[in-house]
Protein backbone atom coordinates (compact mmCIF):
# COMPACT_ATOMS: atom_id res chain seq x y z
CA UNK A 1 0.00 0.00 0.00
CA UNK A 2 2.97 2.24 0.64
CA UNK A 3 4.59 1.58 -2.69
CA UNK A 4 1.45 2.01 -4.60
CA UNK A 5 0.38 5.38 -2.16
CA UNK A 6 4.40 6.43 -3.94
CA UNK A 7 3.49 5.98 -7.09
CA UNK A 8 0.06 8.06 -7.14
CA UNK A 9 1.81 10.92 -5.76
CA UNK A 10 4.47 10.87 -8.44
CA UNK A 11 1.94 10.67 -10.88
CA UNK A 12 0.06 13.50 -9.70
CA UNK A 13 2.95 15.90 -8.87
CA UNK A 14 3.97 14.75 -12.50
CA UNK A 15 0.48 16.16 -13.94
CA UNK A 16 0.54 18.90 -12.30
CA UNK A 17 4.26 19.78 -13.02
CA UNK A 18 2.78 19.23 -17.37
CA UNK A 19 -0.74 20.91 -16.51
CA UNK A 20 1.50 24.16 -14.89
CA UNK A 21 3.89 24.62 -17.96
CA UNK A 22 1.45 23.78 -21.00
CA UNK A 23 0.77 26.68 -22.18
CA UNK A 24 -1.63 25.15 -25.07
CA UNK A 25 0.46 25.20 -27.54
CA UNK A 26 2.02 22.00 -29.14
CA UNK A 27 5.40 22.11 -29.82
CA UNK A 28 6.69 20.23 -33.28
CA UNK A 29 10.07 20.08 -34.43
CA UNK A 30 10.72 22.50 -37.53
CA UNK A 31 11.57 20.49 -40.93
CA UNK A 32 15.15 20.92 -42.06
CA UNK A 33 15.33 23.92 -44.42
CA UNK A 34 18.95 22.67 -45.44
CA UNK A 35 19.08 22.59 -49.72
CA UNK A 36 18.97 18.51 -50.30
CA UNK A 37 22.09 18.41 -53.30
CA UNK A 38 21.48 16.02 -56.39
CA UNK A 39 25.10 15.81 -57.80
CA UNK A 40 27.39 13.33 -58.76
CA UNK A 41 30.34 12.34 -56.31
CA UNK A 42 32.80 11.41 -59.64
CA UNK A 43 33.12 13.69 -62.70
CA UNK A 44 35.43 12.84 -65.75
CA UNK A 45 37.52 15.64 -67.43
CA UNK A 46 35.48 17.74 -70.06
CA UNK A 47 32.30 15.78 -68.42
CA UNK A 48 29.09 17.71 -68.49
CA UNK A 49 27.63 16.83 -65.14
CA UNK A 50 24.14 18.08 -63.59
CA UNK A 51 23.46 19.58 -60.49
CA UNK A 52 19.59 20.16 -58.89
CA UNK A 53 18.35 20.22 -55.75
CA UNK A 54 15.02 18.19 -54.29
CA UNK A 55 13.21 20.34 -51.52
CA UNK A 56 13.79 24.53 -52.46
CA UNK A 57 10.61 25.51 -53.59
CA UNK A 58 9.19 26.13 -56.94
CA UNK A 59 10.25 29.18 -59.27
CA UNK A 60 13.24 30.63 -56.33
CA UNK A 61 16.77 32.10 -57.64
CA UNK A 62 19.65 28.98 -56.82
CA UNK A 63 23.29 29.88 -56.66
CA UNK A 64 25.50 27.25 -57.82
CA UNK A 65 28.86 27.69 -57.29
CA UNK A 66 30.95 24.76 -58.38
CA UNK A 67 33.98 25.06 -56.65
CA UNK A 68 36.58 26.29 -59.58
CA UNK A 69 35.67 30.06 -59.63
CA UNK A 70 32.12 29.32 -61.68
CA UNK A 71 28.93 30.39 -59.95
CA UNK A 72 25.69 30.13 -61.90
CA UNK A 73 21.87 31.32 -60.86
CA UNK A 74 19.38 28.68 -61.80
CA UNK A 75 15.63 29.21 -60.99
CA UNK A 76 14.57 25.61 -58.56
CA UNK A 77 13.73 22.07 -59.81
CA UNK A 78 16.00 23.25 -62.76
CA UNK A 79 19.19 21.52 -63.51
CA UNK A 80 22.36 23.29 -63.94
CA UNK A 81 25.27 22.00 -66.09
CA UNK A 82 28.94 22.32 -65.85
CA UNK A 83 31.98 20.91 -67.22
CA UNK A 84 35.81 20.65 -65.15
CA UNK A 85 38.96 21.68 -66.95
CA UNK A 86 41.10 20.13 -64.31
CA UNK A 87 41.39 17.03 -62.25
CA UNK A 88 40.97 17.77 -58.28
CA UNK A 89 38.11 17.47 -55.19
CA UNK A 90 35.90 20.16 -55.50
CA UNK A 91 33.44 21.67 -53.06
CA UNK A 92 29.84 22.31 -54.87
CA UNK A 93 27.71 24.77 -52.67
CA UNK A 94 23.80 25.27 -53.02
CA UNK A 95 22.41 28.41 -51.70
CA UNK A 96 19.01 29.88 -51.95
CA UNK A 97 16.32 32.28 -50.20
CA UNK A 98 15.55 31.56 -46.74
CA UNK A 99 16.92 28.19 -47.04
CA UNK A 100 20.52 26.48 -45.43
CA UNK A 101 22.97 26.16 -47.53
CA UNK A 102 24.50 22.68 -48.27
CA UNK A 103 27.95 21.71 -50.05
CA UNK A 104 28.81 18.42 -51.71
CA UNK A 105 32.75 16.97 -52.36
CA UNK A 106 32.99 15.83 -56.05
CA UNK A 107 36.17 14.29 -57.39
CA UNK A 108 37.52 15.02 -60.62
CA UNK A 109 39.38 12.32 -62.51
CA UNK A 110 42.41 12.87 -64.66
CA UNK A 111 40.54 10.77 -67.56
CA UNK A 112 38.51 12.51 -70.18
CA UNK A 113 34.75 11.46 -70.74
CA UNK A 114 33.62 10.13 -73.83
CA UNK A 115 32.17 13.39 -74.92
CA UNK A 116 35.63 14.81 -75.08
CA UNK A 117 37.56 11.61 -75.82
CA UNK A 118 35.26 10.70 -78.82
CA UNK A 119 35.66 13.75 -80.49
CA UNK A 120 39.27 12.54 -82.66
CA UNK A 121 36.21 10.88 -84.63
CA UNK A 122 35.30 13.95 -86.15
CA UNK A 123 38.91 14.77 -87.44
CA UNK A 124 38.14 12.99 -91.09
CA UNK A 125 41.98 12.60 -90.85
CA UNK A 126 41.79 10.39 -87.64
CA UNK A 127 44.08 7.28 -87.57
CA UNK A 128 43.72 6.40 -83.95
CA UNK A 129 41.51 3.44 -82.87
CA UNK A 130 39.73 2.56 -79.35
CA UNK A 131 39.93 -1.24 -78.13
CA UNK A 132 36.92 -2.96 -76.40
CA UNK A 133 37.61 -5.78 -74.64
CA UNK A 134 34.85 -8.25 -75.29
CA UNK A 135 33.37 -9.66 -71.90
CA UNK A 136 36.71 -7.85 -70.38
CA UNK A 137 38.28 -10.63 -71.78
CA UNK A 138 42.17 -11.33 -71.65
CA UNK A 139 44.89 -13.77 -73.32
CA UNK A 140 44.92 -14.84 -69.48
CA UNK A 141 42.57 -17.88 -69.25
CA UNK A 142 42.70 -18.23 -65.33
CA UNK A 143 40.32 -14.99 -64.93
CA UNK A 144 36.86 -15.11 -65.29
CA UNK A 145 35.23 -13.18 -67.39
CA UNK A 146 32.71 -10.36 -66.39
CA UNK A 147 34.94 -10.53 -62.55
CA UNK A 148 35.87 -7.59 -61.22
CA UNK A 149 39.46 -8.88 -61.36
CA UNK A 150 38.72 -8.80 -65.20
CA UNK A 151 38.63 -5.53 -65.42
CA UNK A 152 41.96 -4.81 -64.02
CA UNK A 153 43.35 -6.98 -66.42
CA UNK A 154 41.74 -5.65 -69.62
CA UNK A 155 42.82 -2.43 -68.27
CA UNK A 156 46.54 -3.68 -67.74
CA UNK A 157 46.54 -4.84 -70.94
CA UNK A 158 45.35 -1.88 -72.90
CA UNK A 159 41.33 -1.64 -73.17
CA UNK A 160 40.13 1.40 -73.74
CA UNK A 161 36.28 0.09 -72.97
CA UNK A 162 34.81 -3.28 -71.82
CA UNK A 163 31.99 -4.82 -73.41
CA UNK A 164 29.49 -6.60 -71.16
CA UNK A 165 26.05 -7.27 -70.52
CA UNK A 166 23.51 -6.57 -67.80
CA UNK A 167 21.29 -9.79 -66.13
CA UNK A 168 18.57 -8.66 -63.20
CA UNK A 169 17.87 -10.94 -60.22
CA UNK A 170 14.20 -11.64 -59.38
CA UNK A 171 14.30 -9.08 -56.49
CA UNK A 172 15.74 -6.18 -59.09
CA UNK A 173 19.17 -6.08 -58.61
CA UNK A 174 21.52 -5.31 -61.86
CA UNK A 175 24.31 -7.40 -61.77
CA UNK A 176 26.49 -8.75 -64.45
CA UNK A 177 26.48 -11.91 -66.65
CA UNK A 178 26.82 -12.33 -70.14
CA UNK A 179 24.04 -15.72 -70.29
CA UNK A 180 21.73 -14.71 -67.56
CA UNK A 181 22.87 -17.29 -65.77
CA UNK A 182 25.92 -19.06 -63.83
CA UNK A 183 26.89 -22.54 -63.18
CA UNK A 184 27.24 -22.83 -59.45
CA UNK A 185 30.47 -24.91 -57.79
CA UNK A 186 28.19 -27.80 -57.70
CA UNK A 187 27.50 -28.06 -61.36
CA UNK A 188 24.12 -26.75 -61.30
CA UNK A 189 22.81 -23.58 -63.51
CA UNK A 190 21.43 -20.78 -61.87
CA UNK A 191 18.85 -18.63 -63.20
CA UNK A 192 19.35 -15.16 -62.25
CA UNK A 193 16.19 -13.67 -63.48
CA UNK A 194 14.84 -16.86 -60.67
CA UNK A 195 17.01 -15.70 -58.10
CA UNK A 196 17.54 -12.92 -55.76
CA UNK A 197 20.68 -11.10 -55.33
CA UNK A 198 20.96 -12.70 -52.01
CA UNK A 199 21.80 -16.41 -53.68
CA UNK A 200 23.10 -14.69 -57.06
CA UNK A 201 26.42 -12.55 -55.50
CA UNK A 202 27.81 -16.00 -53.57
CA UNK A 203 28.00 -17.67 -56.96
CA UNK A 204 31.75 -18.14 -57.53
CA UNK A 205 32.50 -17.83 -61.06
CA UNK A 206 34.28 -20.00 -62.97
CA UNK A 207 37.68 -19.04 -65.48
CA UNK A 208 37.97 -20.06 -68.99
CA UNK A 209 38.82 -23.32 -68.81
CA UNK A 210 35.94 -24.03 -66.62
CA UNK A 211 37.94 -23.61 -62.63
CA UNK A 212 36.08 -22.04 -60.13
CA UNK A 213 37.73 -19.01 -58.72
CA UNK A 214 37.50 -16.64 -55.77
CA UNK A 215 35.43 -14.08 -58.21
CA UNK A 216 31.68 -14.08 -57.62
CA UNK A 217 29.12 -12.21 -59.67
CA UNK A 218 29.38 -8.53 -59.15
CA UNK A 219 26.89 -6.40 -59.28
CA UNK A 220 26.63 -3.59 -62.24
CA UNK A 221 27.17 -0.70 -59.95
CA UNK A 222 30.11 -2.56 -58.38
CA UNK A 223 31.41 -3.54 -61.84
CA UNK A 224 31.16 0.18 -63.32
CA UNK A 225 33.05 1.65 -60.02
CA UNK A 226 35.85 -0.79 -60.36
CA UNK A 227 36.88 0.60 -63.42
CA UNK A 228 36.07 4.21 -62.17
CA UNK A 229 38.11 6.98 -64.59
CA UNK A 230 40.75 4.08 -66.00
CA UNK A 231 38.41 2.67 -68.72
CA UNK A 232 34.97 3.12 -70.77
CA UNK A 233 32.60 0.76 -70.97
CA UNK A 234 29.89 -0.52 -73.36
CA UNK A 235 26.47 -2.26 -72.45
CA UNK A 236 25.26 -4.49 -74.42
CA UNK A 237 21.56 -5.53 -75.21
CA UNK A 238 20.53 -2.88 -73.72
CA UNK A 239 16.89 -3.55 -75.45
CA UNK A 240 16.64 -6.92 -73.86
CA UNK A 241 16.13 -5.39 -70.27
CA UNK A 242 12.71 -5.52 -68.64
CA UNK A 243 13.71 -2.12 -67.49
CA UNK A 244 16.01 -0.48 -69.12
CA UNK A 245 15.16 2.92 -67.47
CA UNK A 246 16.99 1.15 -64.26
CA UNK A 247 20.58 1.16 -65.92
CA UNK A 248 20.29 4.57 -67.09
CA UNK A 249 18.81 5.75 -63.71
CA UNK A 250 21.93 3.82 -61.69
CA UNK A 251 24.94 5.16 -64.12
CA UNK A 252 23.58 8.61 -64.00
CA UNK A 253 23.49 8.62 -60.11
CA UNK A 254 26.78 7.49 -59.64
CA UNK A 255 27.84 9.78 -62.04
CA UNK A 256 29.33 7.81 -64.86
CA UNK A 257 26.98 9.42 -67.75
CA UNK A 258 30.37 9.84 -70.14
CA UNK A 259 32.02 6.54 -69.35
CA UNK A 260 29.18 4.53 -70.59
CA UNK A 261 27.69 3.66 -74.06
CA UNK A 262 24.68 1.42 -74.21
CA UNK A 263 24.14 -0.81 -77.30
CA UNK A 264 20.75 -1.52 -78.80
CA UNK A 265 17.64 -0.04 -80.16
CA UNK A 266 17.26 2.03 -77.01
CA UNK A 267 18.48 5.61 -78.53
CA UNK A 268 14.89 7.27 -77.85
CA UNK A 269 14.56 5.87 -74.44
CA UNK A 270 18.43 6.67 -73.21
CA UNK A 271 17.65 10.11 -74.27
CA UNK A 272 14.39 10.77 -72.84
CA UNK A 273 16.36 9.95 -69.86
CA UNK A 274 19.37 11.85 -70.03
CA UNK A 275 19.75 13.54 -73.44
CA UNK A 276 23.83 13.33 -72.91
CA UNK A 277 23.53 9.66 -72.93
CA UNK A 278 26.13 7.61 -75.68
CA UNK A 279 24.81 4.78 -77.42
CA UNK A 280 25.18 2.50 -80.02
CA UNK A 281 23.42 0.21 -82.59
CA UNK A 282 23.58 -2.05 -85.02
CA UNK A 283 24.25 -1.07 -88.60
CA UNK A 284 22.96 2.26 -87.29
CA UNK A 285 22.48 5.17 -89.66
CA UNK A 286 23.42 9.35 -89.35
CA UNK A 287 19.39 9.28 -88.89
CA UNK A 288 19.56 7.56 -85.67
CA UNK A 289 21.52 10.15 -84.25
CA UNK A 290 19.83 13.10 -85.57
CA UNK A 291 20.40 15.94 -84.08
CA UNK A 292 23.19 14.79 -81.75
CA UNK A 293 26.94 14.92 -82.12
CA UNK A 294 27.58 11.82 -84.19
CA UNK A 295 31.18 11.20 -83.05
CA UNK A 296 29.87 10.53 -79.51
CA UNK A 297 27.76 7.36 -80.94
CA UNK A 298 28.33 4.88 -83.11
CA UNK A 299 27.58 1.92 -85.77
CA UNK A 300 28.30 -1.92 -85.17
CA UNK A 301 29.57 -4.27 -87.81
CA UNK A 302 31.14 -7.63 -87.45
CA UNK A 303 34.09 -8.80 -89.50
CA UNK A 304 34.52 -12.36 -90.88
CA UNK A 305 37.35 -13.26 -92.85
CA UNK A 306 36.88 -12.52 -96.62
CA UNK A 307 33.88 -9.54 -95.95
CA UNK A 308 32.11 -7.43 -93.35
CA UNK A 309 28.85 -5.91 -93.07
CA UNK A 310 28.12 -2.97 -94.69
CA UNK A 311 28.94 0.21 -92.96
CA UNK A 312 29.54 2.67 -95.78
CA UNK A 313 26.65 4.65 -94.80
CA UNK A 314 27.94 5.39 -91.66
CA UNK A 315 31.30 6.29 -93.23
CA UNK A 316 29.94 8.55 -95.48
CA UNK A 317 28.61 10.96 -92.78
CA UNK A 318 31.28 10.72 -89.93
CA UNK A 319 29.21 7.91 -87.87
CA UNK A 320 32.21 6.35 -86.47
CA UNK A 321 32.26 2.39 -86.60
CA UNK A 322 32.61 0.15 -84.34
CA UNK A 323 33.61 -3.56 -85.55
CA UNK A 324 33.64 -7.25 -84.08
CA UNK A 325 36.57 -9.50 -84.44
CA UNK A 326 35.37 -12.26 -82.38
CA UNK A 327 36.02 -15.89 -82.06
CA UNK A 328 32.51 -16.11 -81.21
CA UNK A 329 31.37 -15.41 -83.97
CA UNK A 330 33.39 -17.20 -86.55
CA UNK A 331 35.90 -20.06 -85.20
CA UNK A 332 38.66 -18.84 -87.97
CA UNK A 333 38.81 -16.02 -86.15
CA UNK A 334 41.62 -16.31 -82.96
CA UNK A 335 40.56 -16.34 -79.69
CA UNK A 336 44.04 -15.70 -78.14
CA UNK A 337 45.67 -14.12 -80.51
CA UNK A 338 45.50 -11.60 -83.76
CA UNK A 339 46.46 -12.52 -87.24
CA UNK A 340 48.24 -9.92 -89.30
CA UNK A 341 46.58 -10.84 -92.50
CA UNK A 342 43.00 -11.12 -90.76
CA UNK A 343 43.50 -7.06 -89.38
CA UNK A 344 45.47 -6.06 -92.48
CA UNK A 345 42.11 -7.07 -94.50
CA UNK A 346 39.74 -5.56 -91.84
CA UNK A 347 42.27 -2.00 -91.67
CA UNK A 348 41.49 -2.23 -95.77
CA UNK A 349 37.68 -2.64 -95.76
CA UNK A 350 37.67 -0.02 -93.15
CA UNK A 351 40.46 2.14 -92.65
CA UNK A 352 38.14 4.65 -90.81
CA UNK A 353 37.55 2.40 -88.25
CA UNK A 354 36.70 3.40 -84.70
CA UNK A 355 36.18 0.91 -82.27
CA UNK A 356 37.52 -2.85 -82.51
CA UNK A 357 35.96 -5.47 -80.28
CA UNK A 358 38.24 -8.41 -79.58
CA UNK A 359 39.17 -11.14 -76.84
CA UNK A 360 42.91 -10.02 -76.96
CA UNK A 361 43.53 -6.72 -76.50
CA UNK A 362 47.22 -6.95 -75.57
CA UNK A 363 47.77 -8.28 -78.77
CA UNK A 364 45.77 -6.11 -80.74
CA UNK A 365 47.58 -2.53 -78.78
CA UNK A 366 50.93 -3.93 -80.46
CA UNK A 367 49.93 -4.69 -83.57
CA UNK A 368 48.23 -1.25 -83.49
CA UNK A 369 50.84 0.14 -82.23
CA UNK A 370 53.27 -1.06 -85.08
CA UNK A 371 51.34 0.42 -87.38
CA UNK A 372 50.28 3.58 -86.14
CA UNK A 373 46.66 3.47 -85.19
CA UNK A 374 46.74 4.34 -81.30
Amino acid sequence: MYFCGLIALAMTMGAAACAEDYDGQLEIPAESNKIDIIAPEFSMLYEDIRVNNSNVASGLDVTVDFGDGTVKTVKSGLYTNHTYTRPGKYTIKLSAPTYESSTKEITVGEMVGLNERTRMFADPDNKKILIVSHRAHTTNKNIAENSLASVDDAIAAGADMIETDIAVTSDGVLCISHDGGETDENGNWIDISKNPWSVVKKIKLRDREGNITDQTVPSFEAFLEQGRGRVYYNIDKMDRLPNPDAAFQLVERIGMTESVVFYGNVAADAWAYNERAHVGKWQATPTDFEGKNLWEHYSQISYWPGGCNDASAAYNAGLPVFINLLHVLTASIPEYDIDPGQMDELLKLNPKVAYIQTDCPAELDAYLRSIGRR
